[in-house]
């Protein structure tokens, strides 16, 4: 008896070690026809990516028919070795449903249905591909949270990293079909399918910082009609008078206590605010007071932006025959400019004309689609693009996109810190600033959460030379007057303050949305670094993972977050 059990167990371990081998085969050689299907996407090579498609299809079919045999079954429900079978079993069954749920429909996706051509994008084709591309994210997501479920600290080493690999390339495609997803039900509204709209194009300065990233004196208007585009750059209403009586719309008392009333009433101050649909409705709203003009919608780019764009489009000639590629912009229009032209309003001019045209070479499709979209994502995770939709119903889904730039609240999922920088010299020499931001917080020292902001600025503005135009009316030249804003964890008290290594007990402390604002000003002379620090406290450990909210440089903050759980 006993060597009868010894056989069948050694057939049922043996039947076991095959189907894993052949599903685990199977699986590797489908993996590398995903990397092909997504360059059929792009490339539109339909025949070579049914191909693949069919193949794909076939080999997690092969998988998933290695695993349909009792001795698998049973091994699943074994001590040990059953949450590695079964989490094989997830992983094999996941493939499968992406392959005939996403994978299928693949043929049906036009990926350059979104890409503008010759000044249109065609609404009709984005509509015609709009189901395929909402089932493939439906498909993506169901097979992600799946994966997620599987519990890889039970798993041995090679299986826990084969649910790790197909988790994160879930996870990497299902950004992709969400943004798709999202841009096929945005787009054909948003270019005019119904009537025609308009919108304001705002290029933020960071020569002259603002929480946002900069002040805003160059403008474009962009008319669309049925997908047709029409792309004017455009003269401040503001350049006579600078500042309304009053704002144009209800703005919240803490923000203007803090930031100014400007805030409310200026557009070159609108962006003071870190929370961008406040800053894009004030500047729709300032706009139509000052120039009788209505905006659908307002998108912000910066120039550092601009040359990530650049860098897939390829470069654009100016009207002087001069070029601006992505190695050129951000000096040209952050810094040399002022040297070129010494009147303020001709700098604006040519600040707008020249952003204007990568947004029409965008709009004809120069260059790489699919580079385009990976710079377009680099920049609004940088914070460096970001979209508002005056339509509520339009701008929950926007909100979905990573382009609406609003300072969420905290909840027991995110808490976000933000360091904010504001310049007070009235002058463009930001240029010249780089920041580090070290950012932690602690859960294990005390029942409470202790929070650090640690960081430096530091001026590389040059002692002599500079054109008269970068001459502060404040300050003496070279000189840099920085309002740092460092906004704590909703709930949290300021517990302390330093500015370069000495307490500083006179920091303001202000509110904002039930968060403690601390300002630190920072006064830098030509080559000068200044480091700064702030401590707060949080109720308790319920604090969820933390994120930094910091204003996009020129040269982005150097940051580093360290987030303790114990």
């Amino acid at each position: 008896m006993l060597g009868a059990v010894s056989v069948a167990v050694a057939i049922g371990a043996a039947g076991i070690i095959v189907s894993g081998v052949s599903a685990r085969g199977e699986l590797e050689r489908a993996l590398p026809l995903a990397a092909s299907i997504q360059a059929g996407l792009v490339t539109g090579e339909t025949e070579q990516l049914e191909v693949d498609v069919d193949a794909f299809i076939d080999h997690t079919e092969a998988a998933s028919r290695a695993l349909d045999n009792p001795f698998w079954k049973l091994g699943e429900r074994m001590p040990l070795l059953g949450p590695n079978l079964e989490a094989i079993t997830v992983t094999t069954s996941v493939a499968e449903a992406v392959a005939k749920g996403a994978v299928r429909g693949a043929s049906d996706i036009e990926l350059n249905a979104f890409r503008p051509q010759g000044g249109r994008l065609d609404i009709e084709a984005v509509l015609r591909t709009q189901p395929a591309v909402t089932s493939a994210d439906e498909t993506i997501h169901k097979a992600a949270k799946l994966m997620d479920e599987i519990d890889t600290d039970e798993l041995i080493g090679p299986v826990a990293v084969s649910v790790l690999q197909l988790r994160s390339e879930l996870h990497r495609v299902g950004d992709i079909t969400a943004g798709l997803s999202l841009a096929a039900q945005i787009l054909p509204e948003a270019m005019g399918a119904s009537e025609p709209r308009s919108y304001l194009l705002m290029f933020p300065n960071n020569a002259e910082l603002r929480s946002q990233g900069g002040n805003v004196t160059a403008f474009a208007i962009l008319s669309v009609d049925r997908g047709v585009m029409t792309i004017e750059p455009s003269l401040n209403p503001f350049a006579e008078t600078a500042m309304l009586d009053q704002p144009p719309m209800p703005v919240d008392d803490e923000l203007l206590e803090l930031f100014g009333a400007e805030t409310g009433r200026a557009m070159d101050s609108v962006t003071m605010s870190p929370d961008f649909p406040t800053t894009a409705a004030l500047a729709a709203g300032l706009w139509n007071d000052a120039a009788g003009k209505q905006f659908d919608g307002v998108l912000s780019v910066d120039p550092v932006a601009l040359s990530y764009v650049l860098e897939a489009i390829g470069p654009v000639t100016l009207d002087d025959g001069g070029q601006l590629a992505s190695d050129n912009v951000t000096r040209a229009l952050l810094s040399d400019v002022y040297a070129r032209y010494p009147d303020g309003a001709a700098q604006d001019a040519y600040f707008a004309g020249a952003s204007s045209l990568v947004f029409i070479a965008v709009a004809a499709g120069q260059g790489s689609f699919v580079d385009l979209i990976e710079q377009l994502a680099r920049a609004a995770e940088e914070d460096r693009l970001r979209f508002w939709l005056a339509d509520p119903t339009e701008q929950e889904l926007v909100a979905r996109t990573g382009l609406e730039g609003a300072f969420a609240p905290d909840d027991d999922t995110a808490t976000t810190i933000g360091v904010l920088f504001n310049d007070y010299s009235k002058t463009k020499l930001d240029y010249y600033l780089d920041a580090t931001l070290d950012v932690s917080a602690n859960r294990c020292e005390s029942a409470q959460t202790q929070f650090s902001v640690a960081g430096s600025l530091t001026s590389t503005v040059p002692a002599s030379g500079l054109p008269g135009s970068l001459t502060s009316p404040v300050l003496p030249p070279g000189e840099v007057l920085t309002r740092i804003e460092v906004v704590g964890p909703s709930g949290a008290a300021m517990t302390g303050a330093r500015i370069g290594g000495q307490p500083f007990d006179n920091a303001d402390v202000s509110a904002l949305d039930g968060r403690s604002v601390v300002t630190i000003p920072i006064l830098l002379q030509p080559g000068q670094t200044v480091a700064f620090e702030v401590l707060f406290e949080g109720e308790g450990l319920d604090y969820g993972e933390l994120r930094v909210r910091d204003t996009p440089m020129v040269r982005q903050s150097r940051l580093r977050i360290y987030d303790a759980h114990c």
